[in-house]
């Protein structure tokens, strides 16, 4: 019965001392906290919903392009299928959701599985240029063909899609691919 006992009160004295250790580290700012960049300590809550017509679009990558040379910092998302997504803002090892202030230029990309045979390879050098050509002219259609977003909205020089993230209020976009083709 003794030795029970003195079990119990060695559990609860480690328990007390790595509740202990872990109030203090936060308290500090040694854990994950107080190493934030100060650029995504008051991030603004943004969301981007991307529809085709009708038809939200999941899994469509989005990123915050800033258009005032902001910070070296990502801003980005990928659409759920309801053709939302919550930004996140991204420096080094660190992720919050939001954006800081700012205006950005919305631009998309979406997975497209390739054929293999449609890909570069190295051994494409050794091909005749007219080999190169037709596999240059078959890759192209194939993306014209399965390719549903707009190549306009795939680069920041060519998007005509800006979010305009202003402090104290929720941010949001929605984006209708068929207007842009």
């Amino acid at each position: 019965m003794n030795k029970i006992h003195y079990q119990e009160r060695k559990k609860m004295r480690i328990l007390s001392l790595l509740s202990l250790s872990a109030f203090l580290l936060t308290w500090c700012g040694c854990g994950d906290g107080g190493n934030v960049p100060a650029e995504l300590r008051n991030l603004v809550p943004a969301s981007v919903t991307v529809m085709n017509g009708d038809q939200p679009m999941a899994g469509i990558h989005v990123i915050l392009s800033s258009k005032a040379g902001q910070g070296v910092y990502a801003c980005n998302g990928i659409t759920d299928d309801k053709g939302v997504t919550q930004i996140q803002s991204t420096r080094g090892s660190f992720t919050r959701k939001g954006a800081p202030s700012g205006t950005y230029v919305v631009v998309l990309s979406e997975p497209i599985e390739v054929p293999a045979e449609l890909l570069s390879q190295e051994s494409d050098q050794d091909l005749p240029p007219a080999a190169q050509a037709e596999k240059v002219r078959k890759l192209d259609e194939f993306l014209k063909k399965n390719r549903i977003v707009p190549v306009v909205l795939m680069t920041a020089s060519t998007s005509p899609v800006d979010l305009e993230v202003a402090s104290g209020q929720h941010a949001n976009v929605i984006i209708d691919v068929t207007k842009y083709r």
